[in-house]
Order: C-alpha cells, then sequence, then structure tokens
C-alpha cells in the first residue's frame, strides 16, 4: 500500500513540475543567460530567437527566389549591378568582384537586402552598409562573400528587404560582355545596357570606363600625326620586325615584343594589324594607340 501511495505523490510531484517549467526556469536560470526560451507546458512549438538579454526578437533573413530566367527589370534602381569581373583578373581567375552603385540622388540603406547567385553560392545579407548618392560598393570573391561565378549559365540578382528584384544580370548562356582572355570587365552604360570596359582589370570603385565601339576598333585607323624627333616615322612590320625594332612600337617592352615573335612563329604571319590585339599583353586600349605605327 505504501508503495502505491509513493506512486501517486511522485505523479502529482511531476505534474506539478510540467505546470510550473516556467517559474522554475527563471529561478535557477537568471534571463540575461537565456538564448532560448521553451515552453515546458506543452504549449505547441512557440520556441523564438531572443538578442542576449531576452530583450528583441531577432529578424531571421526570408531567402528571396532566384532562378534563371529572360524576365527583367524595367526600371532598375536606386542600386544597380554597375560591374562585374566575371574573370577575374591577370592574376587570377578567382579574383572575381561585383560592383553596387547609388544611381540616385538620396543615401540608401542597404539593411535586409540580399545579393544572390542561380546556386546561391554566392548569398550576400547586408547589415549597416549605406550608400550615399553616385556611391560605388565593391564586393570581393574571398573577402565578402565565397562561391564563384560561372562562366555561362549564371544570374545575380539583386532584392530588397521585400525581395523585391532591384535588378539582375544573367548569363543565358553567356555573359552579355566582358573578355574572359584580355581581362577586360563587363560595365553597365546609361541606357542599362552592358558593354566591355576598355581598360584592363575594369574600374573599380570608380565611373566606368568610356565605351569603344568594337566596330570602330576594327576599322577606324586614323592617319598618324607627323612624328616628333626622336619617335620613329616608318611603320614597323609587325611579320618582320626583330626583337628590338618591335621595341620601338608604342606600348611594346621586351617581353611582349617577344610574345609577338612567339605568335607569329606559332601562328604563321599576321594577316591584318588589328589580330595583335591576340598576343597577350596588347588589347584594344594599346591597339589604338599603336595603330598608326605598324604594318603587315
Amino acid at each position: 500500500m505504501k508503495y502505491v501511495l509513493g506512486g501517486a505523490i511522485l505523479i502529482l510531484l511531476l505534474f506539478s513540475v510540467l505546470q510550473n517549467g516556467e517559474i522554475i526556469s527563471r529561478t535557477f536560470f537568471p534571463n540575461e543567460t537565456f538564448v532560448a526560451q521553451i515552453s515546458l507546458n506543452g504549449g505547441g512549438n512557440n520556441t523564438e530567437d531572443f538578442l542576449p538579454g531576452n530583450e528583441t526578437k531577432k529578424d531571421k533573413p526570408v531567402n528571396c527566389p532566384v532562378t534563371i530566367s529572360e524576365e527583367s527589370v524595367e526600371f532598375p534602381g536606386p542600386i544597380i549591378i554597375n560591374e562585374v569581373a566575371w574573370m577575374g583578373d591577370e592574376e587570377s581567375f578567382s579574383n572575381e568582384w561585383l560592383e553596387l552603385k547609388n544611381i540616385t540622388g538620396t543615401l540608401v540603406s542597404l539593411s535586409g537586402w540580399q545579393l544572390l547567385d542561380k546556386d546561391e553560392q554566392i548569398k550576400i545579407i547586408f547589415s549597416n552598409q549605406e550608400m550615399g548618392p553616385g556611391d560605388f560598393f565593391v564586393l570581393r570573391r574571398g573577402r565578402d562573400f565565397s562561391g564563384n561565378l560561372r562562366n555561362s549559365e549564371e544570374e545575380v540578382r539583386l532584392f530588397n528587404p521585400d525581395c523585391g528584384l532591384i535588378d539582375k544580370v544573367a548569363a543565358l548562356p553567356d555573359w552579355p560582355a566582358g573578355d574572359n582572355k584580355k581581362k577586360f570587365t563587363m560595365e553597365r552604360s546609361p541606357d542599362f545596357s552592358w558593354y566591355t570596359s576598355s581598360q584592363v582589370g575594369g574600374t573599380p570603385g570608380g565611373e566606368n570606363s568610356v565605351f569603344v565601339p568594337p566596330a570602330a576598333v576594327k576599322t577606324e585607323t586614323p592617319l598618324p600625326d607627323a612624328p616628333e624627333e626622336g619617335k620613329i616615322s616608318a611603320k614597323i612590320s609587325i611579320n618582320t620586325a626583330g626583337l628590338e625594332e618591335l621595341q620601338k612600337i608604342t606600348g611594346v617592352g621586351e617581353k611582349i615584343a617577344q610574345r609577338i615573335i612567339d605568335y607569329r612563329n606559332a601562328n604563321g604571319p599576321f594577316t591584318r594589324i588589328e589580330d595583335i590585339v591576340n598576343v597577350k599583353g596588347i588589347g584594344d586600349v594599346t591597339f589604338l594607340k599603336m595603330q598608326g605605327e605598324i604594318s603587315l
């Protein structure tokens, strides 16, 4: 009989503990040590995350949707994706970066904004960052985000705190601009279209380079100015000139001169002077400076 009585008392004590779990927890675990509080009375799933001191509930960021598509953004802004180095730089292909720009005349808080790529390898959730009028914000791989930008079948989307799509750029299947071989970045024009930077490595943190139409680079050959004293007066043949003579061309040092020789040994004579941009270290900008000095 005494065992039955003892068991009943034990059940009553256990029931009392369950009913007064909150009182016990507050007695033995002061609020300043709380990370989370869980109901012990069977009140359902009401677990909440708290900041130290049990004062303010944390905001849990919602994952915004990222799906590669032809969908366009009719009115991008107030922040736009202004430049993308999806090809890395001359030092390493992994030195990728993205640049944002505030295109308004007012201060914009990025708190709660998200920047995501197609597979969420890149997932940036901004906290206290602000961008003033015309400001640039460069986000670098390895410092500001992990993951990488694919060279094709990729997409990057910028969302506001309500998951409203603010801006996007996609590789369908390829990026709309940029040059992987020459390491020219992809820059935004005033009409929000994309073009290839005229500067190797682009312009991170600064105004975009001047747009140079590809047709102008290939077909427009202005007459050279009259030679100044000490400068070359006759054009140099890029098919026959030796190492020392090639170095007289603007923008060509010993290393690039050797590359020109190596290139024509491997591929045969140049068929047009514009093909010299296929030599590593010579881009469209350098070609514009040297085109009046060279011949086949």
